[in-house]
């Protein structure tokens, strides 16, 4: 990955935290990563979890269209992981949601974006 496009990322994701903060989320944790699988953002609110993919483009489009399904599923595999290490957690109603961001400013936050 170009040292270019490693900084756009963190650029989004610190966005996306912003925007999900503002929404009244806690973030439980970001970037975590398991061998097979990683998750950008893991967010609470009330008796949600979001399991939360953020993905930056040149347009809104575009980042929809980056979510894959290799993607998905290797978010599964993490989202697998960390609930085991966090049962208390495995009780709330579980989500996979996306925030597609066109930088500087533009967020779309995607509630339910897929399902496992």
């Amino acid at each position: 990955m170009r040292k270019s496009s490693y900084r756009t990322g963190l650029l989004a994701e610190a966005l996306a935290k912003w925007f999900l903060r503002a929404k009244g989320y806690r973030i439980l944790a970001q970037r975590y990563k398991v061998r097979g699988g990683e998750i950008d953002i893991i967010a609470s609110r009330g008796k949600v979890l979001a399991f939360v993919e953020v993905k930056a483009r040149a347009s809104k489009e575009l980042a929809a269209y980056a979510i894959t399904e290799k993607g998905k599923k290797r978010m599964t595999t993490a989202v697998k992981t960390w609930l085991m290490k966090h049962p208390e957690e495995a009780r709330k109603v579980i989500r996979y949601d996306a925030m597609l961001i066109k930088l500087p400013f533009f967020v779309k936050h995607l509630d339910n974006a897929w399902m496992d």
